[in-house]
């Protein structure tokens, strides 16, 4: 079953369900009338507000309970919005979120399932983009006036399709936007997709962001041409979220062309004349809309992209999210509730919560409803994940990295921490998933319980769920704290010094490379860490599960220091990678929190942090300082072509408190008229005169040199490059980095 919503059948006065599968829709009676709990000593109140909203209301005494073990009523009403409006009116009356209970989860669009009614684990998908008229303006989600010039498609076994037609004229793309609204959604009905998948498409939240156009332009385009359709019975996904929580924004940008580069280094080859996509031929831009799979178009993209993303291949991101959808008795689009992926952190939460509220049926617990805007609690900080030993800055050698398995998991399980008074539900939870993490049968299956086990504990650490309570979420971190710290004491005991203790993970140095004497990076490892797991069961208990199994081998590290002091920066190091726990023998650079330039500056400085950074992890700190004078003396004498000086800059907003300079180049550029309202970045260089535009066929005489290498000292300087050489024979003066 791919999709199901409620609706009110007026004809037959009643609430029904309504399923769409792959052999159709089906209609039947809901199995439930709509309904809350509430606290048993609030039921009258609970019935003066019931009363003046709804003419049939039924009370009944329950035998669940809430969180402080009080005794709860189940109240039931005839129509869904009946809830919204009786948990509304008592909020009049001061009951809150913690005394309506369940007031939220039975009869929205993203419901949870029952056992009888699911949905399915395989779905068939259509990767979709559309292409708008764009010569007069930009075009937007809040102004949708401009038409529809092209929809491209390719569906889950490779089949593409394109609907355009002639649109020189913006009257005639008018003309024409109707047959092609009405060949896309002859496709939808007549072929069901499970999922419908875009980038940036707005999914089935349908948020009016500007970054999240397409279904909600094909919504609004469909309603000015008053074509009737059943656009909201689909299920719609953006792959940008689930790609973004994956990846947990290691990279700088989530533009398509961007990812598809980095990941399997094909882009679009195709640019709009103009810069305008309506410029295009027919052929034109049906390569650039949808392509083929050598030379793909949006559409191949995100279809390759769904295909590669997954680091350890074997499986795509959305059947991640199907995964994820089935444990929760939801649907695929739901996993991933964030409106807009800059503005929040994407997070499973609605599989987390479904499963939660599952749980607590089967213990007789009623939930309190999530809080509304209005009740929502004050954020309060609290001792997160935090570094519990910080590195001594510096470049190592053999430097072998261990993980502690599901360490927050077990820290919930053994501490009993969960919402109820008992410490069972959420401990239960993690019970059961770690054991079907152990048997799972693929790797879709083991990346799905995995984020489950990750994300569970968060909840008590967010004022938007149920269960706030950072007084819990502390309790965590604390105890797993703790046991990283146990454990880099115990690795110390053992001959093997500690130089960095992360949330859950220790780096140590050992004597050699294990392989330089014949012996298998990961069973020496497995050796050192089962010594340390038993002592650590000794302290904890034999129940206590402790897994500590090799993540990587760095040949060489890298720490470098925080801020100006001599301490090691937490979350910042550059290794040379030669195992991992799963490439195994390998040879590659890792970086963690030195992404300190953006993918966005200009090139030269993007390739100098990156060698600048490896000389440094070997510990070549006088190499490192001879680079940069060597790049001054080039930078100086110009000898660097333009291109690796080009700076380009996006937009993020418009209110700034300051012009900055890629917005004053972005204005000279629409004075003289070479602006594309389309565009998303400006490119620039800076010039002694200020920043100016980067146009291929004008000349920049006056580059400010200067100024660039200004740029890269300060990168030096985060990457702890102390070139404070004394007099050089270079320039006969101090070359201080650490000036700004």
């Amino acid at each position: 079953m791919h999709s199901a919503y409620y609706f009110w059948d007026k004809k037959d006065d009643c609430l029904k369900i309504s399923t769409v599968g792959a052999n159709g829709t089906n209609t039947f009676p809901a199995p439930i009338r709509p309904y809350f709990k509430c606290l048993s000593e609030k039921i009258d109140v609970v019935l003066g507000v019931g009363k003046g909203i709804c003419n049939e209301i039924h009370v009944t005494s329950t035998d669940f309970i809430d969180l402080q073990r009080k005794p709860t009523h189940l109240v039931e009403v005839v129509n869904p919005t009946q809830v919204r409006d009786i948990r509304q009116g008592c909020m009049e009356h001061g009951l809150g979120y913690k005394q309506i209970l369940e007031a939220d989860i039975a009869f929205i669009r993203n419901w949870m399932l029952t056992k009888d009614v699911r949905c399915a684990q395989k779905y068939s998908k259509l990767y979709y983009d559309i292409e708008i008229w764009d010569k007069d303006g930009r075009p937007t989600v809040s102004k949708p006036v401009f038409p529809i010039i092209s929809i491209g498609g390719v569906d889950h076994e490779g089949r593409d399709y394109f609907f355009t037609a002639p649109h020189t004229t913006l009257e005639e793309a008018r003309a024409n936007e109707k047959d092609i609204l009405k060949r896309f959604m002859s496709l939808l009905e007549s072929k069901n997709y499970g999922l419908n998948i875009g980038w940036y498409s707005g999914g089935g939240n349908a948020e009016t962001t500007e970054s999240t156009i397409d279904y909600p332009y094909i919504s609004a385009r469909l309603q000015s041409n008053n074509l009737k359709h059943r656009l909201s019975q689909h299920r719609w996904m953006d792959l940008v979220i689930p790609f973004a929580f994956t990846r947990r924004y290691k990279w700088k940008s989530t533009s398509l062309d961007y990812v598809s580069g980095q990941l399997f280094g094909k882009r679009k080859k195709l640019k709009p004349p103009s810069g305008r996509v309506a410029d295009f031929t027919l052929e034109q831009l049906q390569s650039y809309n949808v392509g083929t799979e050598d030379e793909p178009g949006d559409v191949w993209l995100t279809k390759m992209i769904d295909s590669t993303a997954m680091s350890e291949g074997n499986g795509t991101l959305s059947d991640l999210m199907v995964q994820l959808a089935y444990e929760a008795h939801i649907f695929p689009d739901e996993v991933l509730y964030t409106p807009n992926i800059f503005t929040e952190t994407a997070k499973p939460s609605r599989t987390i919560d479904a499963l939660l509220i599952e749980e607590a049926r089967r213990l007789k617990y009623a939930l309190p409803s999530k809080p509304t805007p209005t009740e929502r609690p004050t954020h309060k900080t609290y001792l997160g994940a935090v570094i519990v030993r910080p590195p001594i800055p510096g470049a190592y050698t053999n430097v072998l990295v261990n993980d502690i398995e599901s360490l927050y998991p077990y820290c919930v399980i053994k501490e009993k921490i969960s919402p109820d008074p008992d410490g069972l539900i959420l401990p239960n939870i993690l019970l059961r998933y770690l054991d079907k993490k152990r048997k799972a049968r693929n790797l879709i299956e083991r990346n799905a319980y995995k984020i489950i086990l990750v994300a569970s504990y968060g909840m008590f650490g967010s004022p938007f769920t149920r269960f706030y309570d950072t007084t819990k979420a502390e309790l965590v971190t604390k105890k797993g704290k703790e046991i990283v710290l146990k454990a880099a004491e115990f690795y110390d005991a053992l001959g093997y010094r500690t130089i960095y203790g992360d949330t859950d993970s220790v780096f140590m140095l050992l004597p050699e490379d294990p392989r330089s004497v014949g012996l298998n990076v990961k069973d020496v490892a497995l050796s050192i860490s089962g010594d340390v797991e038993e002592r650590l069961r000794d302290i904890y208990g034999r129940d206590f599960i402790i897994n500590m199994p090799p993540a990587m081998f760095a040949s060489e590290i890298y720490f470098t220091k925080a801020g100006g002091g001599t301490r090691g920066a937490k979350k910042r190091y550059y290794a040379h990678v030669t195992w991992d726990e799963k490439k195994g023998d390998c040879d590659y650079y890792h970086k963690v929190g030195l992404e300190i330039i953006r993918s966005d500056q200009f090139s030269l400085l993007q390739r100098t942090q990156e060698d600048l950074l490896r000389l440094k992890s070997v510990g070549k700190d006088k190499e490192a300082e001879d680079m940069l004078l060597t790049i001054k003396d080039a930078l100086l004498a110009g000898l660097y072509p333009i291109t690796d000086l080009v700076i380009s800059k996006g937009f993020g907003q418009e209110n700034y408190k300051s012009m900055p300079p890629h917005v004053k180049v972005r204005d000279e550029l629409k004075k003289r008229g070479l602006w594309n309202e389309q565009d998303s970045k400006v490119h620039f260089v800076w010039a002694k005169r200020g920043a100016v535009p980067y146009i291929e066929e004008e000349e920049i005489r006056d580059v400010n040199y200067a100024k660039y290498f200004s740029l890269i000292s300060r990168m030096a300087v985060r990457a702890d490059v102390n070139a404070h050489v004394a007099e050089t024979k270079r320039d006969n003066a101090s070359l201080d980095l650490f000036s700004s």
